[in-house]
């Protein structure tokens, strides 16, 4: 076993400090051989500058531990010394902890390409720069925002069309056109718009709206301009979602325009209907991608897990606050950049 406190505390692969800890505390040992502790006092990859940060953040890190090894620990990691490599840049940025979920993700995700917009400006390549992020949702929200913001992105798990929230809204919204009723996608849409209508009695407002009329239902969510659609063919009535929910202004998203794409694969080469197509989806959503650009010249967004052992001139970490271990599958959305 080879490694150190201050990594395990990452969780990689369910690491658990207690191990390394309980090792340099001379407790018992799990194993056969005699342990062999030995300190690497120069960091020999880093630049100066960041090394400096990383010795700043743990010695003022270990001021907030309550247990005395756990200081030591990290107080302990609070003396890299630097090499010849000069230079380097740390920066951080915070959000306001007063905005909501919405307005969080909203702000990390404008953060994120500004950041990666000011070093294209100062003379970076876009691979020369990685975002890290926890987990795939989370690479999917930035891949999705700077592709659609025209900035190259190499992603390998997070490009699924299936991922795009817009394109959730089409599929429930055809779900709707093939059975009015279908309470699935009923529900969807009031999840979507029940924040801009903002009802007085949420409950009330779903256990109506899950059993009216359709064109009250329509009219309920402020959107019974989407009516029309209904009565149309398949491919009219998804660009007239698409134009009257304002989805793709300047025709640009490539969630919106891969997705018409497929739908115009599905009706003129299979003549598929809407009840046809949805089959289709069910069974193919997950393999549908987007082409992430096959130019060598493009971001990455990488989990931090795939992202060990790799190095970039510019690394971008959006959602520093997330949990880095959870005991249940609930998760929390960061509140800095």
């Amino acid at each position: 076993m080879v490694g150190d406190p201050k990594q395990s505390v990452y969780r990689w692969r369910g690491a658990d400090p207690k191990i390394f800890v309980s090792l340099l505390l001379n407790k018992k040992t799990p194993f056969s051989v005699q342990k062999n502790i030995t300190n690497l006092p120069v960091n020999f990859r880093s630049r100066n500058e960041i090394i400096k940060f990383n010795n700043s953040l743990f010695k003022h890190a270990s001021g907030l531990l309550n247990l005395n090894y756990h200081k030591k620990i990290f107080l302990q990691g609070s003396h890299q010394k630097q090499n010849n490599f000069s230079n380097g840049h740390v920066s951080i940025t915070f959000i306001n902890k007063d905005f909501k979920k919405e307005q969080q993700l909203e702000s990390v995700l404008k953060e994120t390409l500004s950041q990666i917009e000011n070093c294209l400006s100062r003379g970076f390549e876009q691979s020369e720069i990685a975002v890290l992020v926890r987990d795939n949702k989370q690479s999917s929200q930035v891949s999705e925002w700077l592709i659609e913001n025209n900035v190259s992105v190499l992603s390998q798990d997070s490009l699924s069309i299936n991922n795009s929230k817009k394109i959730e809204l089409l599929i429930n919204l055809i779900k709707l056109k093939v059975d009015n009723n279908n309470q699935e996608a009923r529900a969807i849409l009031i999840g979507k718009f029940a924040t801009l209508v903002q009802p007085k009695d949420l409950f009330v407002f779903y256990k109506e709206n899950l059993k009216n009329e359709f064109k009250r239902f329509l009219k309920n969510l402020n959107i019974f301009s989407l009516y029309r659609a209904f009565e149309m063919s398949f491919i009219e009535s998804v660009d007239f979602f698409i134009k009257e929910l304002n989805m793709d202004l300047s025709n640009t998203d490539p969630y919106i325009l891969f997705f018409r794409e497929v739908i115009f694969e599905q009706v003129s080469q299979n003549k598929n209907n809407e009840k046809e197509f949805l089959i289709f989806w069910k069974q193919n959503n997950t393999k549908i991608k987007i082409p992430s650009g096959s130019s060598k010249n493009a971001v990455q967004v990488l989990t931090i897990h795939k992202a060990k052992g790799l190095e970039f001139p510019i690394v971008i970490y959006p959602f520093v606050d997330s949990v880095t271990h959870r005991n249940s599958r609930k998760k929390k959305l960061a509140s800095c950049f």
